[in-house]
């Protein structure tokens, strides 16, 4: 028998009344050692009784296990000598210990628990050692509880209670108040340590900016404009907040403390041993000597706490090992103890289980059923039951899991009605938002958490599903100005709330719809990532200030950018973060304008996920890069590029599409490319879906979504493509519709005045034409590079007219423009200069010729052959006898094209020294007579 039992960590021993050492063996022991389950294991056999010694003895730099008993055969010497493992640093065996018996020491690496027990049929000694869970999580546990809880208070300890199964309470979150369940001798609920309820604010704040007002808008900073386009962006849907029922949990985890009064009974003994690997946590060992108790001792007086052993053992298995075996097991003794014997102690919790169990397995049709039963135990369901309004609340929320919504509210209803206790009216108050949001009809969520808030204010900050909640119904019915008010009041209230980094993302997304400056919508992205860090919580709104980044990255940059978005992506659980942040990184794409890569992202994306991706969304987003892409090239003019990029995509993506931007964008195309009549089709089409919607919230959504041109753009595009297409008489009709000239930008006015200038003009009416661009030169107050033109166009009209001292100043105005703002389009100013020259010429005033084609040759000569004007300007210099000079000019012709101008060149000087040398001769004449 054991002869010392002071030093072990032992619970219960078995203890054999009727032993005899007289008559030992003297055969050897067998013995095995193995190492399973996280646990040291040997097992000897070959005796009937057992004389045996194990102790646990403390030493220099750790601790050893020394067991002593009869001795062993050779082999389980040697197989004990070479067991290895990490908590044993070596093997000490003495064959020759006291009273001839083997002695074996195990010299222990980590500090382990040590268990032995005798087992019958065949008989055998058992020693266990292993690491002790009860304390590893009670060193936990303390320390946990020397950290202070934001919002709480230190709770005093209440002392326990003994009884055949007691309970203690263990929970996470304080309820509306600090009540805890207790299981009395009666097996009835009652409450006690009642706290009142502390309004004050949870958590930390900003002490420079407590109210959040950093992140609230003016009336006047909000833009309808850019709350429309918010229609086309994607905001991922963010988690409800889902409220645990607190004292649900603490039924759930409170432990349940089994105690057995020793006495030399064998039954007593083996009941002990089980209380013993129950408190242990040896589940495994306990199942098995379990079934071995029940059927050694079918009527044993410690058969029923047995048994509820039994049932938190496979409660615990299922919670470690997922094994719905284990849950199933457990359900049905628990039901047995609930329908065979109600008046238990452990009858009313059990049956409150049922139905908590069932629950968050997600089984709300029997959660219900359960729930439903232990309303209407006769021993449960008396006014003042807190069960019966757990159970209660139990009903509701299976009803609202299973969408029968008016259910769940009937019983929220009575129970508001009924219960004697605040905090559970309070409760159910609290939680009938929830259902109508599981509902979706978000405004009525909105007024019965506005109306909880404001009837049972002393337990709202128990409550935070009520304001995020809120919230998260007003910003789901676009009600964006009020919902950003809601999530700063939740962010006020509840700082370090689980849901806080979702509402500060949402807060930046709001200010974003509403049309706040780029910075404080960065800035409320980057709060909440500096303040969480990489919590999953906080993950979106990384992803947003990095995608927003994209635009003034190098490329190696971006790269890198897209790889950790593309991680951040996987560490989060929210349903539809992939395809989000394949989104976010196009976006960023179409900012640095690659629209390529964002393409090529959103349709890899769309053709891998074809069935979970949101088609809508990816769709948008596709046209919308299609878009960007083309408009960039017509924008540089590149109109066969734009068209090839408009065909190669016609069939598929565009096949479908209905936006008349990109439509509007080919017809520029064409136009661009002097193809006027496919592009006054795609026009006017594009004009008259626009007129079917004027004037309607579709009309000024289509506006805004769209970059759409105004409807005055449209007709000064259909004017001038009808115009250039001949039909003149079309094209002065449209630029009569335009009446909001203030939509065209500067160049547009100038070209819509040019081309009705033209019109006229073509009409025969050259003074309209001159009117027009008079009126526009003389009140012009915009960019003076942009009436260049216009100058010259006039300088034509007054040439028609005849009047070219005025042509000559217009055109001077061309000349001053260039000279004072280097803006005028270089080919225009070159012409400009020409006509003046030329009319001056036409005019005989050769000397102001001389000079205008003189500054024509210095200016852009260089790059423009003009070897006509040079021959002009050397004719003039010989018709004035200037001929040094002339030659001076015409000594200048450069390039093969100035060949036939230098030789007319070449001979008028020929031809003059040939007239000069015959005048001489003629001279010489009358001197010849003479003689």
């Amino acid at each position: 028998m054991r002869k010392n039992k002071k030093m072990f960590y032992i619970i219960v021993t078995f203890l054999f009344s009727s032993i005899a050492f007289s008559d030992q063996n003297l055969t050897p022991v067998n013995s095995r050692i193995s190492y399973q389950d996280e646990t040291i294991h040997l097992e000897f056999s070959g005796r009937k009784d057992w004389d045996y010694n194990v102790e646990k003895k403390e030493k220099k730099g750790g601790s050893a296990v020394e067991i002593t008993l009869d001795s062993l055969d050779q082999k389980s010497l040697a197989d004990i000598k070479n067991f290895k493992a990490d908590w044993v640093k070596k093997v000490i065996i003495d064959a020759n210990g006291p009273d001839g018996k083997t002695k074996i020491t195990l010299d222990l690496a980590t500090d382990l628990d040590v268990f032995d027990y005798l087992m019958e049929s065949p008989s055998r000694l058992v020693v266990d050692l292993f690491p002790n869970s009860k304390k590893a999580k009670s060193t936990k546990d303390n320390k946990d509880a020397e950290k202070p809880v934001a919002g709480e208070k230190a709770k005093d300890k209440q002392p326990a209670k003994q009884a055949a199964a007691k309970e203690t309470k263990a929970g996470t979150r304080n309820p509306a108040t600090a009540d805890f369940l207790e299981i009395e001798k009666s097996g009835l609920m009652s409450i006690s340590d009642k706290k009142s309820f502390e309004n004050k604010l949870a958590g930390i704040f900003d002490g420079a900016d407590p109210f959040y007002d950093r992140f609230s808008l003016k009336d006047y900073e909000i833009k309808d404009a850019s709350i429309i386009k918010s229609k086309e962006n994607y905001y991922i849907p963010f988690p409800n907040h889902i409220l645990p029922v607190a004292d649900w949990a603490r039924i759930k985890n409170a432990e349940t403390l089994f105690e057995i009064m020793p006495n030399d009974e064998k039954d007593n003994k083996h009941a002990r041993l089980l209380q013993t690997l129950f408190k242990n946590e040896r589940d495994q060992v306990f199942l098995k000597t379990y079934d071995w108790f029940m059927e050694k001792y079918p009527a044993s007086e410690y058969k029923d706490i047995v048994q509820n052993m039994s049932i938190q053992v496979h409660l615990r298995l299922w919670q470690n090992e997922k094994n719905t075996n284990h849950y199933d097991l457990a359900m049905q003794k628990m039901k047995d103890v609930v329908q065979k014997t109600p008046e238990h102690a452990m009858a009313e919790k059990y049956s409150l289980m049922l139905g908590v169990l069932a629950y968050e397995k997600k089984d709300y049709f029997n959660s219900l059923r359960s729930f439903q039963n232990h309303t209407k135990n006769a021993l449960w369901n008396k006014k003042g039951s807190f069960s019966n309004d757990l159970a209660q609340l139990g009903m509701a929320l299976s009803f609202q899991n299973m969408n029968q919504f008016e259910e769940a509210v009937k019983v929220y209803d009575e129970l508001q009605k009924n219960s004697i206790f605040e905090e559970m009216k309070a409760e159910a108050a609290y939680r009938k938002g929830d259902v109508k949001l599981a509902e979706r009809n978000y405004d009525k969520a909105v007024q019965m958490y506005t109306e909880a808030i404001t009837k049972v204010p002393g337990f709202q900050n128990n409550f935070p599903n009520a304001y995020y909640n809120k919230a998260q119904s007003l910003f789901l019915q676009d009600k964006y100005r009020d919902s950003l008010d809601a999530y700063r009041e939740f962010i006020k209230k509840f700082p370090q709330d689980k849901l806080t980094p979702f509402a500060m993302t949402r807060v930046g997304e709001l200010l974003d719809i509403m049309g706040a400056d780029k910075n404080k919508v960065l800035g409320a992205y980057l709060e909440t990532y500096f303040r969480n860090g990489d919590n999953p919580s906080a993950i979106v709104a990384r992803l947003r200030i990095l995608s927003s980044k994209m635009k003034g990255m190098k490329p190696k940059e971006v790269a890198s950018t897209v790889n950790e978005i593309l991680e951040l992506a996987k560490k989060s659980d929210l349903p539809g973060i992939d395809s989000f942040s394949k989104v976010l990184i196009s976006e960023g794409y179409g900012d640095r304008q690659d629209y390529d890569e964002a393409l090529k992202l959103l349709i890899d994306h769309y053709r891998k996920n074809p069935t979970t991706v949101d088609r809508e969304l990816f769709t948008k987003r596709i046209f919308s890069n299609i878009y960007s892409k083309i408009a960039k090239q017509v924008k540089e003019n590149n109109y066969l590029d734009a068209l090839k990029i408009y065909t190669e995509h016609y069939d598929t993506w565009l096949k479908n599409s209905n936006r008349l931007d990109i439509k509007y964008q080919i017809g520029k195309a064409y136009e661009q490319g002097g193809v006027y009549k496919p592009a006054i089709n795609y026009y006017t089409e594009v004009l008259n879906k626009f007129l079917a919607v004027k004037g309607t919230e579709t009309g000024k959504a289509l506006l805004i979504k769209e970059d759409m041109p105004s409807e005055s753009e449209l007709y000064l595009r259909l004017a001038n493509a009808e115009s250039q297409n001949k039909n003149y008489s079309k094209a002065l009709d449209y630029l009569k519709l335009i009446k909001a000239t203030d939509t065209l930008t500067e160049k547009e006015q100038i070209e819509r005045i040019v081309l009705a200038s033209d019109l006229n003009d073509r009409k025969g009416d050259v003074d309209r034409a001159i009117l027009y661009l008079t009126e526009l030169l003389k009140y012009w107050k915009g960019q003076p590079e942009h009436v260049a033109e216009p100058y010259f166009i006039l300088s034509q009209y007054e040439q028609k007219k005849g009047m070219k001292k005025e042509a000559i100043e217009s055109l001077k105005r061309v000349d001053t423009l260039m000279t004072d703002t280097g803006l005028v389009d270089k080919n225009l100013h070159k012409k400009s200069l020409e006509q003046i020259a030329k009319i001056y010429d036409s005019e005989n005033d050769f000397a102001q010729a001389i000079i205008w084609y003189d500054k024509l040759l210095t200016q852009y000569e260089p790059t423009t052959p003009l070897a006509s004007v040079r021959f002009r300007l050397g004719k003039l210099y010989f018709d004035r006898g200037q001929l040094q000079k002339a030659q001076d000019v015409w000594g200048q012709f450069k390039g093969q094209e100035s060949e036939s101008w230098k030789k007319m060149a070449q001979e008028q000087v020929s031809s003059n020294e040939w007239k000069s040398d015959y005048k001489k001769y003629l001279d010489r004449i009358p001197a010849m007579e003479k003689n």
